[in-house]
């Protein structure tokens, strides 16, 4: 909290008794980095300008009356960088050339990284994950059993693992600046990937593995690639490039223009679908 004296014993660090202490990477000596914030409303910054962090870096907020965050800001641009939300406040981050980022007590999340891929896994049971367009070139991501993450566009690819339990994955929004793939796993259980609310349109390709996929929203793609036991296609899928729709076990009997089948697309759904390419459905 701004005002607040901080002390520290550190050789070599400046700043003792004010609320700004600077420690040189050559104070730590050790593997590790702890961050304890305790009570207030607190905020870190990793700011990798300087250079990668070669130490563990381990934040816990502690206690808040409204929220502890954390940000990520500097650098230049990374391979990858993947988040992993345990529960409604703690995670880790892991940044390519770099250790872990471990977080305890903390929302939200700010990642300014400039990265080519960005992987969000959750890992908190049944959850409804949600992703949104954000101010600027970002995007945010939230769930009900996670913090809130907004992060800067990556250049290559964005994909969601939604884990452990029957998630529900709503992809309610993504930035139209964002010109890489977008890639959705519903992992184990029962999972729903839904498009409901904005239409969606991608510089890159669509891949989506769940058990139930809903299009209500028109979703443009280069190309795209469902694979899912029901599939609803109630708005326009375009993807000149080609499209896949497949089930997710060989032995599901597929329906054609009707109703029948395990996996099954009426004439209706059919016609919503738009391409120059092929349209492969079934599995090779």
């Amino acid at each position: 909290d701004p005002g607040r004296i901080l002390l520290t014993t550190i050789a070599g660090a400046t700043g003792s008794g004010t609320d700004t202490v600077t420690v040189p990477f050559s104070a730590v000596t050790g593997a590790n980095i702890f961050v304890n914030t305790l009570a207030g409303n607190d905020s870190l910054t990793v700011d990798f300008s300087l250079g990668n962090f070669g130490k563990t870096l381990t934040y816990n907020g502690d206690t808040q009356s409204t929220s502890d965050s954390l940000t990520l800001t500097g650098g230049g641009t990374f391979a990858s960088v993947s988040h992993t939300l345990t529960n409604a406040n703690d995670g880790s981050i892991n940044v390519t050339g770099n250790s872990a980022i471990n977080y305890t007590g903390l929302e939200p999340i700010t990642d300014n990284l400039s990265a080519i891929d960005r992987v969000f896994s959750f890992n908190g049971g049944d959850e409804v994950i949600s992703l949104i367009d954000a101010s600027g070139s970002n995007m945010t991501i939230d769930s009900t059993l996670s913090e809130s993450v907004t992060f800067k566009n990556p250049n290559g690819s964005l994909t969601i693992n939604a884990g452990t339990g029957g998630d529900t994955v709503n992809v309610a929004g993504v930035d139209a600046a964002f010109s890489g793939a977008l890639t959705i796993n519903g992992d184990a259980g029962s999972d729903n990937v839904n498009f409901p609310t904005n239409a969606i349109t991608l510089g890159s390709s669509l891949a989506v593995s769940a058990e139930n996929v809903s299009i209500t929203q028109a979703v443009t793609a280069d190309s795209a690639t469902i694979t899912s036991d029901s599939i609803n296609i109630a708005a326009t899928l375009t993807a000149n490039g080609g499209i896949t729709l497949q089930p997710d076990d060989n032995s599901d009997t597929i329906g054609l223009g009707t109703g029948t089948g395990t996996f099954h697309l009426p004439e209706t759904e059919l016609t919503n679908l738009s391409f120059t390419g092929t349209v492969m459905i079934g599995r090779s």
